[in-house]
């Protein structure tokens, strides 16, 4: 018989539980939670409030500065109160502290008559205490007054209050850009040491400020600019970061040396530089077109290493101390190096090329197209390079060259000896995006075809932002159909003909360089012009450069340059020219381009940077 359970006794809890006791708690559970992430969120909203109220007055200049210069002016008032008050009680002090040591040197012998008279205090103590505690009251209120002056000052002064770090991060991004900054009083970085004493000394302990220099000679050919004394404090100032120099000693015309002074050779510069080698990251030297007899190369010790050294150009015209070759050898041996220029009459085959390494390379002596190629294709990161090629009338049926294809070639720059449209044939470079040509052809040449330019810039697919011609006779009607297809993305465009006025940009370039709602007098109307082209040729041009080869009517060059240097107000927004160079050859008649080159005044005044000129051709008697 089961047995029953006593009177007044429970189910043990363990195995029974009570759902609506349960659903109760987990519900207070919750309920504490969401209490707690309520408080969270009100304290997540006052600092994201406090953050709010800090940023806005870090980074805003406030509207009232007059009150706060009225403030300034009162505060500068009462500081120059208290320093005249202290001035004047340290004076009173020391009138009291001179009258007491007076006292004790009277009273010392009064002291030993009696022995048994009570001490007492020497006159003029509790003045001596007042005026200590009322220095200790001004000098207080002294660090007060200025603390305050410094605090209205930032607030007029926004800059003031940055960090140190972005401060220097500003500082930086004021240096100019190139590789090798130009010392000028108006520009960063001395300018930044010349605003203020804040600014001095935070320019002072910035080392990258002071790290890159271009150095020439001066105007009197006698020595360098700037001078040796403020190049090694550049040196100085720049602590242990890397350094990049240009040095020139292209010498400027006999009739302006001083003769009275012997020039400072090139080494003294040089030398400078000799000690802190293993800092050298960007190295450019041209000793110009003389003979330098002593480089400074040879200063540098023969164990000298180059471990940040990242591009080095040298312009010499011969090398006959074998140890300037070593220490060069070595240069050429840096890890870092990625950039070589070698601008000399000795072959380049003498050195050691760290051809795996370079990302650009230029010479100037001529070498055999098959040699170039063979160059390039050697460079397999090769992104930039300049040569002076020698090309064949033909290429020989029995010792044909192979088309090299570079796919990260983005840079080439040839002056062609031969014929050009031999080299174009040759190459595929798919990453190009600047194309700069210069011709030295002979009589018997075939000119240079464009639309065999056009096959190698389809056939590499590559899009050219920078295009550059020289000295080439150009058909109008092959130029217009070239810049229709390179058009869009072209930034930076040069034509140039010294040698005598090529005329190939006639007026229906120029009319499809000019944005279409500028008219100037003598405009004419062409229905055919813009029918096989919709908008304006090369829409992104920043740079243009035209010398000698501007064929067009009086007055269409001037409505180009208007639209493109000025913008115009019904037409599509678009970029303006940043920079824009134009010689016009006369052809012995000086009124030619009489009304382009008003125009061109007017444009200059009404913003600057325009540069043109009028080229006049002098003829010899046989």
């Amino acid at each position: 018989m089961a047995q029953q359970p006593p009177p007044n006794s429970f189910p043990p809890t363990v195995t029974v539980h009570d759902g609506p006791d349960e659903s109760q708690r987990i519900q207070d559970l919750i309920n504490c939670l969401d209490s707690e992430i309520d408080q969270a969120n009100i304290a997540l909203r006052e600092l994201l409030k406090k953050r709010s109220t800090l940023l806005a007055e870090a980074n805003s200049i406030p509207c009232d500065r007059e009150d706060i210069a009225q403030d300034m002016r009162q505060l500068e008032s009462e500081l120059a109160s208290r320093q005249t008050e202290i001035a004047n009680t340290h004076a009173e002090l020391a009138q009291l502290q001179e009258g007491a040591q007076s006292w004790e040197s009277q009273s010392s012998p009064a002291e030993n008559t009696s022995l048994s008279s009570p001490p007492h205090s020497p006159p003029h103590q509790l003045e001596i205490e007042r005026c200590r505690l009322a220095l200790d009251q001004l000098t207080q209120d002294l660090t007060r007054i200025q603390q305050q002056l410094d605090h209205s000052r930032k607030l007029l002064s926004p800059i003031l209050r940055l960090p140190s770090e972005l401060l220097q991060h500003i500082f930086t991004f004021c240096v100019p850009s190139q590789k090798f900054v130009s010392v000028h009083q108006q520009s960063a970085p001395l300018l930044l040491t010349s605003v203020n004493h804040l600014f001095r000394e935070r320019a002072l302990a910035i080392p990258q400020l002071w790290s890159s220099l271009s150095i020439q000679r001066n105007s009197s050919g006698t020595g360098f600019y700037p001078h040796p004394g403020l190049i090694h404090l550049f040196i100085k100032r720049s602590a242990a970061v890397p350094l990049s120099w240009s040095l020139e000693d292209a010498r400027p015309s006999l009739t302006v040396v001083d003769t009275n002074r012997p020039p400072m050779p090139v080494s003294q510069i040089v030398e400078l530089y000799v000690p802190h080698a293993e800092r050298w990251k960007h190295v450019r030297i041209d000793y110009g077109s003389g003979w330098v007899p002593n480089t400074g190369l040879d200063s540098l010790p023969a164990n000298s290493q180059f471990p940040l050294l990242e591009t080095l150009s040298i312009k010499r015209g011969y090398w006959l101390d074998n140890r300037e070759i070593s220490i060069l050898s070595r240069m050429l041996t840096s890890p870092c190096l990625h950039g070589v220029s070698w601008y000399s009459q000795k072959p380049y085959t003498t050195l050691t090329m760290p051809w795996s390494q370079l990302r650009q390379f230029s010479i100037n002596h001529l070498v055999p197209v098959r040699e170039a190629l063979n160059i390039i294709s050697r460079c397999e990161r090769l992104e930039e390079v300049e040569m002076n090629i020698l090309l064949p009338s033909k290429i020989d049926e029995e010792s044909p060259i192979e088309i090299l294809r570079h796919d990260t070639l983005q840079a080439l720059k040839v002056e062609a000896a031969g014929d050009p449209n031999i080299l174009f044939g040759l190459i595929t470079f798919p990453s190009l995006k600047r194309l700069e040509i210069t011709l030295t052809q002979g009589p018997r040449l075939p000119p240079m075809s464009l639309p065999l330019l056009r096959q190698f810039i389809d056939r590499s697919s590559c899009v050219l932002e920078k295009f550059s011609m020289e000295e080439a006779q150009l058909s109008s009607e092959d130029l217009l159909d070239f810049l229709k297809f390179v058009s869009p993305s072209l930034i930076d465009l040069s034509f140039q003909h010294e040698r005598s006025n090529a005329g190939y940009i006639n007026d229906r370039i120029l009319r499809m360089l000019t944005q279409p709602d500028v008219h100037g007098p003598n405009y004419v109307e062409d229905p055919h012009l813009r029918a096989s082209f919709d908008g304006v040729l090369c829409p992104k041009l920043r740079n243009l450069r035209l010398w000698g080869v501007v064929g067009s009517t009086d007055g269409v060059l001037a409505d180009m340059l208007q639209s493109r240097w000025l913008g115009c107000q019904n037409c599509r927004p678009g970029p303006v020219l940043d920079t824009a160079f134009v010689v016009l050859d006369d052809d012995m008649d000086q009124n030619r381009h009489q009304e382009d080159f008003r125009r061109m005044h007017e444009l200059k005044e009404r913003r600057q940077g325009l540069c043109f000129q009028r080229l006049v051709r002098v003829v010899m008697d046989g």
